[in-house]
């Protein structure tokens, strides 16, 4: 006798409809670790509903009504079991009706997966019969046992009793329910579910039969209406069955290329992916025509796309593959990966495109000093000097910030078009800037600061310095021999 086992998944009951005349139950799957021999027990209330076998990529495309390649696992309309022997990986079940339905019409249908293996090997006898009927209906259906096989038995139904009889105990039966079944007391070999009529008559298990003429009969004896199925299969000692594969769709390419516009990076280089801006920042890349690909951020930093993350998807439809897609993001540092997509196969991720936000200005820098040495006024912090030339302003700010130096003419702290710049500083380690010898012109000015962080942002204007610079009148100093002279005419 074969090894023989027996690994039931779950139950799928489902209701097509006009608008969905297809189902597929995202829950009910099989998971196989090597090539299996499978069997699929399959109902439905009307012909014309096909089930089929759909690995991961193609129950993908099956639930977006797309195209689809499934092994199919029953003949249109029939009820029973189908056998297939599948790859390893990850399985389910669809059903699809081939008619058209009208509006309101719904068929009912049912699905169960089993593993079912007896030495990798299918089975040489398969025996569907569907079964409906009112109180004291029966059927039957004949199949004949050779050698020693190992046997399959499935039965589903809403009530009555399956049973399984010889030619002999099939005769007599018939004999003594001529007009229906009319009641107990008649003879088989197996009975399969319970014979009361309970509300559901379900077996699955192995069972032995001697060779010979074998008959699984069917018995309403619920007292209503009740419809199911049965089936029996024999597993003996042939070859398997060559399942094949379905084609499955290659993963694309991963998008390659991110970039942050230039417009968008506003820090001191066009591709330091330093930014003042949170929103409408435009990220471009390369995919192929056709796919889509979608943007996220790998906040968890793991390479993958989880969910939460998503900044959006585009649609690439240029020849060359290249898009772009604007997303918003909060301020701080973000690992900007895309995926591609093609059908259902999606790529890996790829690889990142680091962008910092920072939306935050800085606060305005001191008030410019001129230096005591610079300054020939009255005292040395007057701001008032007569030097036009080898003057320097100091002050501090916000380290590696930007300072400008530059005459506001009307005082309001912000530095217009019209503006004189005078200098533009590095604010140094120590949070120190300072020019380097200016000349200015003689006149009085109003000196402002402001500085500009690496992401761009600009500060508000510093304190005016109010400087004067005025020409010193010339002094002539007479000696001694001079001043008597000029007394003494």
């Amino acid at each position: 006798m074969p090894n023989f086992s027996i690994n039931e998944s779950s139950e799928d009951s489902f209701v097509l409809t006009s608008s969905e005349p297809w189902h597929l139950s995202t829950s009910n799957y099989i998971v196989l670790n090597k090539a299996t021999s499978v069997t699929v027990f399959t109902a439905a209330q009307y012909s014309g509903v096909e089930f089929w076998a759909l690995n991961y990529d193609n129950a993908s495309l099956f639930l977006s009504n797309r195209g689809f390649r499934g092994y199919p696992l029953t003949k249109n309309g029939e009820t029973g079991l189908g056998f297939v022997n599948l790859q390893a990986g990850q399985w389910w079940i669809g059903a699809t009706y081939s008619g058209s339905l009208s509006q309101g019409q719904t068929i009912k249908g049912f699905d169960e997966v089993s593993y079912v293996t007896a030495d990798g090997k299918p089975p040489v006898t398969n025996v569907p019969m569907a079964v409906s009927g009112n109180a004291g209906a029966w059927q039957s259906k004949g199949f004949v046992i050779t050698g020693n096989p190992t046997l399959y038995i499935e039965t589903e139904c809403s009530g009555g009793v399956f049973t399984i009889m010889s030619d002999s105990q099939l005769n007599d039966f018939k004999a003594s329910s001529a007009n229906g079944y009319a009641g107990s007391g008649y003879s088989y070999t197996y009975a399969l579910g319970g014979q009361s009529g309970g509300p559901t008559a379900e077996l699955e298990g192995r069972l032995v039969l001697s060779p010979g003429n074998w008959h699984l009969v069917w018995i309403n004896d619920s007292g209503d209406w009740a419809g199911g199925a049965g089936n029996i299969s024999a597993f003996g000692t042939v070859g398997t069955v060559a399942g094949g594969s379905i084609p499955t769709p290659t993963p694309p390419a991963a998008p390659t290329g991110l970039d942050l516009a230039a417009n968008d990076d506003s820090g001191r280089s066009s591709g330091d992916n330093l930014t003042k801006n949170a929103s409408a920042l435009t990220i471009s890349g390369f995919g192929k025509k056709g796919s889509s690909v979608t943007l996220f951020d790998d906040r968890n930093g793991n390479g993958q796309f989880d969910s939460g993350e998503s900044l959006g998807t585009v649609s690439i439809t240029a020849s060359t593959g290249a898009w772009s897609r604007d997303v918003t993001l909060a301020t701080g540092v973000h690992i900007v990966r895309a995926v591609q997509k093609n059908g259902t196969s999606t790529s890996t991720a790829s690889d990142a495109l680091m962008i910092t936000v920072d939306t935050s200005a800085p606060s305005a820098p001191s008030l410019p000093d001129l230096d005591a040495d610079d300054d020939s006024g009255s005292s040395s912090s007057d701001n008032s000097t007569s030097m036009t030339r080898g003057l320097n302003f100091s002050g501090t700010g916000e380290v590696s910030a930007t300072v400008t130096l530059f005459t506001d003419t009307n005082k309001n702290r912000k530095r217009e078009s019209s503006e004189k710049v005078w200098a533009t500083m590095t604010v140094d380690d120590g949070g120190w800037w300072r020019t380097n010898d200016l000349a200015l012109a003689i006149g009085a000015y109003s000196l402002c600061a402001l500085q500009t962080d690496a992401a761009g942002n600009v500060s508000g204007g510093s304190s005016i310095l109010a400087l004067s610079i005025a020409k010193t009148a010339k002094h002539t100093t007479l000696s001694h021999d001079d001043m008597l002279l000029t007394l003494g005419g």
